[in-house]
């Protein structure tokens, strides 16, 4: 999550609304992407978060002030809320019996922010950052709940399946199916659980396939490419590793192959390169070896499938 709001100690005047409602309703959705955060929360109120107050521009008001400017500075430093409104809405207020008329020019507003009250206020109990940058407090919540580290994962698990990919040599249209496996670990934390069922839609996307658990391999799939064993999750999994990998399914003879015997098509199939034989199989329609010096043709949906 990350808080953003109005406050500021560097001579700044605190954003408005509509800025607070700009980087929450409009930009929010490329603030998330580039940060990888869960939500923006807008805060406009400063409420008891902050405290805005006036100091005069002496360069300004000294030759108009004169003797009166200590009365003059005194009673600027004591505006409250509704004399800041004025100014900042470019209206005046008259000191001195009228004598003395103050725009927003002539002062200096500055909001001084209470860090701590903002991370109360918003729940921000475990760890957290907070900056302050032209007028703009900014609140970042560090604390990594399960939905935040399976987010995490996910991302980190289509990267790997990508170079897999790349350097295994598929191309586009290759499938090939993604298993994650855990090691010097008993079992899957309970944060790679979450990420291969509530993030299906976004390997889906990304990948064009699920990723499942090395356990539902299929013992006849071959497994074509898989990266070193690297940590995944956050802090505390130090002795978690996930390992990333690539199978492809293997072709297999139909139990009604009439072309030779079934041992021998699966003999011969385990042999070929799955991109291969497809490629055979749709330039040809079949494909053939030779078995004890004659030709065997083995059709594809008919002798064996893919």
């Amino acid at each position: 999550q990350a808080s953003e709001g109005a406050a500021s100690a560097d001579g700044h005047l605190p954003p408005d609304a509509d800025l607070i409602r700009d980087l929450t309703k409009v930009l929010d959705i490329y603030i998330k992407e580039e940060m990888n955060v869960e939500e923006v929360v807008g805060v406009s109120d400063l409420g008891a978060v902050a405290k805005t107050k006036c100091d005069p521009e002496f360069s300004r008001l000294g030759s108009r002030a004169g003797k009166r400017m200590k009365e003059v500075t005194t009673a600027i430093r004591g505006f409250g809320p509704s004399e800041i409104a004025t100014l900042k809405a470019g209206g005046e207020v008259a000191l001195c019996g009228g004598d003395l008329t103050i725009t927003v020019d002539d002062v200096a507003i500055k909001t001084e922010y209470d860090v701590a009250a903002v991370a109360k206020q918003h729940s921000l109990a475990g760890e957290y950052d907070a900056k302050v940058n032209d007028g703009m407090l900014v609140a970042l919540d560090l604390e990594q709940d399960i939905k935040l580290r399976s987010k995490q994962a996910a991302r980190e698990i289509i990267s790997r399946a990508m170079k897999l990919r790349k350097s295994t040599g598929l191309d586009m249209g290759d499938r090939a199916d993604v298993f994650v496996a855990c090691t010097a670990n008993p079992g899957e934390p309970a944060w790679l659980k979450e990420a291969l069922v509530q993030e299906e839609a976004t390997f889906m996307e990304k990948l064009k396939c699920g990723v499942a658990s090395a356990t539902l391999r299929s013992s006849s799939a071959v497994v074509i490419g898989s990266d070193e064993e690297l940590a995944v999750g956050g802090e505390g999994d130090a002795g978690v590793n996930v390992v990333v990998s690539l199978a492809v399914p293997t072709p297999v003879a139909s139990t009604k192959c009439a072309a030779c015997s079934v041992d021998a098509a699966n003999a011969y199939l385990g042999m070929r390169s799955r991109s291969t034989l497809r490629a055979e199989c749709d330039a040809n329609g079949c494909a053939s070896f030779v078995l004890d010096g004659k030709k065997v043709t083995l059709k594809p949906g008919v002798d064996f499938f893919f």
